[in-house]
């Protein structure tokens, strides 16, 4: 029961209800045949419930069990426990998906409580590619919300390498793209559990100049208030303000 399927599968569920095909998306490098044996393992076991619709095509929806949900502090710890040791540090070759650490943004930050409260998109890619992550923080907790919030206190934008690089323990944010509060997206990503970075020539070499250049969201003097709500919608389509840093700038007032 404590392998890494099964935890990875408890937080995915987390307190939603998902359908089986957004739970297979949100577990990268898992096969079908690997999530059906760890689903059937569970629910055996009382961890999750299965519920299928007679529609077509055919639906299963799979949720925690009130047992499984008893896993969810054990599992969150565990990741917390993976952000500061088992971060893949150059030059390894083993990938983190930015999604899937997003994701479990809730898990990760469990231990704080005193979050500026808010609501967060944290956006992956553009276009076609583009995946949106929201959050709500609710005294001072935060949590997934499953919808996109009518006013968004703070947005960051950034490529998969760009999230890589600001959620690792380098901090380096300079590759993120930010509209709104900066002082409340600066808080959430300085809270996130990190490793130290190993004092080594070969990654000393290749990220000390991020690390010293890019550790903050101050670069550019961005405003500090909320995000403009005529966003497009999270699934990439419709027109959408652009929020660049060049508008954001504050322009130097004469003495």
């Amino acid at each position: 029961m404590g392998d890494r399927w099964t935890l990875l599968i408890v937080l995915a569920l987390s307190d939603e209800t998902l359908r089986l095909s957004v739970l297979r998306a949100r577990l990268p490098g898992v096969s079908s045949g690997v999530l059906d044996h760890h689903l059937s393992q569970m629910t055996t076991l009382g961890l999750i419930s299965r519920q299928r619709f007679r529609e077509m095509p055919p639906r299963v929806e799979v949720a925690l069990t009130e047992a499984g949900s008893e896993l969810l502090p054990i599992a969150a710890a565990l990741a917390r426990w993976g952000m500061r040791y088992e971060w893949p540090l150059p030059p390894s070759r083993e990938y983190v998906p930015a999604g899937a650490v997003l994701r479990q943004l809730p898990a990760l930050l469990e231990e704080r409580n005193d979050l500026p409260n808010g609501t967060l998109e944290a956006v992956i890619g553009d276009g076609e590619e583009r995946a949106v992550h929201c959050f709500e923080i609710v005294e001072g907790r935060l949590r997934a919300s499953s919808t996109p919030p009518a006013k968004v206190t703070a947005r960051l934008e950034g490529d998969d390498d760009a999230w890589i690089a600001a959620l690792g323990p380098g901090r380096d944010y300079s590759g993120l793209h930010l509209a709104g509060k900066q002082r409340m997206a600066q808080r959430i990503l300085d809270s996130l559990p990190r490793g130290e970075m190993p004092v080594v020539d070969e990654v000393l070499d290749g990220v000390a100049d991020g690390v010293a250049n890019g550790a903050s969201l101050h670069d550019g003097a961005i405003d500090d208030h909320e995000v403009a709500t005529d966003r497009r919608p999270s699934d990439g389509h419709g027109p959408e303000r652009k929020v660049s840093r060049t508008q954001r700038r504050r322009t130097p007032t004469a003495s």
